[in-house]
């Protein structure tokens, strides 16, 4: 992430009943925010802990029939720095 305006999108799908859960671990250097968007780009979930480097993360099981995409929208809140984040993905 290099400035406050920077976004990152991901795309993943879960089945009718499938769980997915999403850990970000942001550098000390920026504040972020993770956002799961549906495949019309609708939030279903959000996390927004404030405070550069806190850990975002949420979790999410599809009810609705059938598979569909989603999105992880990743942005940057404030600051900047050449500092990678890492996100895990995990379904079950």
């Amino acid at each position: 992430m290099q400035s406050s305006i920077d976004r990152d999108y991901f795309k993943f799908s879960l089945n009718s009943g499938q769980s997915g859960s999403i850990q970000c671990a942001i550098p000390s250097s920026y504040d972020a925010d993770l956002y799961l968007l549906d495949a019309n780009g609708s939030t279903q979930a959000r996390s927004v802990n404030n405070g550069a480097g806190a850990a975002e993360s949420l979790s999410f099981t599809r009810t609705a029939s059938g598979a569909a995409s989603y999105y992880v929208d990743l942005e940057a809140y404030s600051g900047s720095g050449p500092e990678t984040y890492t996100c895990t993905l995990t379904k079950s």
